[in-house]
């Protein structure tokens, strides 16, 4: 059953999926919690400000208990996960040219707050962290990257985050690990770590 949208009175919206609406052809709108959406409006004009990488454009934010939604402008193109099969190699090598150009500017950015001594073994650089397939849009003729998405996971984490997280869960096609080892840094003991305690 759709629900009226609340950029749009009276306009039905269509769900994507549990937490994400599709308004029109042109905007989408995202529901969370008040901290979740405060969070990801934020990060979303931190990176327009330190980046050039391609971030969905805020229409407008509301942050209350009682519900809280943000939208956007909805970027028209497909899923990394849904063309990569078959675009041209030509297409990928560009993809993967951009993906790795903006991961390093995400590692380029300088933290606000200065850095402490601890018991950290890993520089702490600034991740999407929660990298994959559905979040990177293309245009699949050409593989330029028009879009990366779903920041809210996005902040200051130990240098392997972007690797293992990246590679978390279901992520295990061939083609997505295959893309991952040429634009991150390999973490091999990390991530086994991290599968480990996903058995607990």
């Amino acid at each position: 059953m759709s629900s009226t949208s609340p950029v749009f009175p009276g306009r039905p919206i269509q769900p994507l999926a549990k937490r994400a609406q599709k308004c029109n052809d042109s905007t989408f709108i995202k529901h969370g919690t008040p901290h979740e959406i405060q969070r990801e409006v934020d990060t979303i004009f931190f990176i327009q400000r330190n980046t050039s990488i391609p971030v969905p454009s805020v229409i407008e934010s509301h942050v209350h208990e009682s519900g809280s939604w943000f939208s956007m402008v909805l970027i028209p193109r497909l899923s990394l996960t849904d063309c990569w099969m078959r675009m041209s190699e030509e297409a990928q090598a560009t993809t993967q040219r951009d993906l790795s150009n903006y991961l390093s500017e995400l590692r380029a950015i300088r933290s606000p707050k200065p850095s402490y001594i601890g018991s950290y073994d890993h520089e702490v650089i600034f991740t999407h962290a929660d990298l994959c397939g559905d979040h990177i849009l293309v245009e699949p003729s050409t593989g330029k990257i028009t879009g990366i998405i779903d920041w809210e996971m996005a902040g200051w984490w130990p240098a392997y985050w972007e690797y293992s997280k990246s590679l978390f869960g279901n992520r295990y096609m061939k083609w997505w690990k295959v893309l991952v080892g040429k634009v991150l840094d390999p973490f091999p003991s990390e991530l086994q770590v991290e599968r480990i305690l996903q058995q607990f």
